[in-house]
């Protein structure tokens, strides 16, 4: 198959594998003087080929793509993992209670917290601050 055959026609994946056909065959040629010449030439259309398939990438898939905010709202409200915060106002036992609960019910934390009567619904959001979480310090 001649390399220009692999990438004709824009296909991304068809990119990397003569990205790395180019790689191989640099890795079997190094340390050969007469290869060095043909490595430099390899790696420049490795490079272009990996740029080309960036760019489309980005025009492709990236430009005009909108976070859905409801269903990020409904995933953070649903996942258990933000039990944690609940550990310095309940104690970690209790948060796990509650994380155990909510799994075997499919019911969310703050259900899960206000059924075992260990955090009234109204007062969860003052405990339980996601935004809070994925910030440094």
């Amino acid at each position: 198959v001649v390399a220009d055959d692999l990438v004709e026609g824009g296909h991304e994946h068809q990119r990397v594998l003569q990205v790395t056909r180019d790689d191989v065959a640099v890795r079997l040629h190094s340390g050969n003087a007469i290869a060095l010449e043909a490595e430099a030439s390899i790696g420049q259309e490795s490079c272009a080929l990996l740029a080309d398939a960036c760019h489309s990438f980005v025009d492709n898939c990236v430009v005009g793509i909108e976070a859905n905010r409801d269903v990020i709202a409904r995933h953070v409200e649903n996942t258990l993992m933000l039990v944690t915060a609940l550990n310095e106002v309940i104690g970690y036992d209790n948060a796990a209670k509650v994380a155990k609960l909510a799994h075997a019910k499919n019911i969310t934390l703050r259900a899960a917290a206000a059924e075992l009567g260990l955090v009234k619904p109204e007062d969860f959001d003052k405990y339980v601050r996601p935004e809070k979480m994925v910030s440094p310090g």
